[in-house]
């Protein structure tokens, strides 16, 4: 009985009425509200705002506003915090600048996650024009950096 006074007391997720359509809202981590428009029906709405909430007291929520950070800014923040000697930084950099910034560096990093085939089709690219170390080096650079933005809690998941 009281588990279910808690799940009851915990829930605060709820639909509000758009038009014809219907917004999700829940409660953030830092208390806040959130919020998801765009459903056919309000259990639709409460359902995924229950979800959210769910996750977050789970721990494995990701607030959507991080995904929304543009690829550059965080492999530039990566570059900072990262502790690196002075050729691999300029290797990296180099390799930011030549081939991966020119492809992904305004792209919002859930764009990124959630498009393997695009990623994989600027990997074939790469093979028409580099030799095939170089494709491994500057993949691997950008691997390690999506998986960073994992662990970041920017993205649920990497695309590499």
């Amino acid at each position: 009985m009281q588990s279910n006074r808690i799940r009851k007391e915990e829930k605060l997720a709820y639909a509000e009425r758009l038009g014809k359509k219907w917004r999700a809202r829940y409660k953030r981590p830092d208390g806040t509200y959130g919020s998801e428009p765009g459903f056919e029906t309000k259990t639709a709405a409460e359902q995924w705002g229950e979800e959210q909430e769910a996750m977050i007291r789970r721990r494995t929520w990701i607030d959507p506003d991080e995904g929304e950070t543009r690829f550059a800014e965080f492999a530039e923040h990566w570059l900072s915090v990262s502790r690196l000697v002075i050729n691999t930084e300029a290797n990296y950099r180099s390799q930011l600048r030549n081939h991966i910034l020119p492809q992904w560096e305004d792209w919002p990093l859930i764009l990124i996650a959630n498009n393997h085939l695009e990623v994989q089709g600027w990997v074939n690219e790469l093979h028409d024009s580099l030799a095939e170390s170089t494709v491994a080096s500057v993949f691997s650079l950008f691997s390690t950096i999506m998986n960073a933005a994992v662990r970041a809690r920017k993205i649920p998941a990497s695309p590499c």
